[in-house]
């Protein structure tokens, strides 16, 4: 989904969908906007290696909106089948990551 550089952290971030069977009855297009969950890989720009990779709770963040600042890479938890998502308030949750580096 994805690759970008956090200049702040000298982390490097990976974005992926890790793939699930897709009923019959669901739009397979829908997982392209709007994928129900995403694995965010994080590694190591100096030699590329892997540091940490973890999936994100399902139908919260949307896997195409994120950007870094000097406080970390930053998640919009507005997937439109998060139940408390609220189209009338921008909310931005920031993840420091920087405590991963060995």
């Amino acid at each position: 989904m994805g690759i970008y550089f956090d200049p702040y952290k000298n982390l490097l971030y990976r974005f992926g969908w890790p793939g699930e069977e897709i009923s019959k009855d669901e739009d397979p297009m829908q997982f392209s906007s709007t994928s129900p969950f995403f694995t965010i890989s994080i590694y190591d720009p100096s030699d590329f290696s892997l540091i940490k990779e973890f999936s994100l709770p399902r139908n919260i963040y949307l896997a195409h909106h994120y950007f870094v600042n000097e406080k970390g890479l930053n998640l919009f938890p507005m997937h439109p089948n998060n139940p408390e998502f609220n189209e009338d308030k921008m909310v931005i949750h920031t993840f420091d990551f920087s405590s991963l580096k060995p």
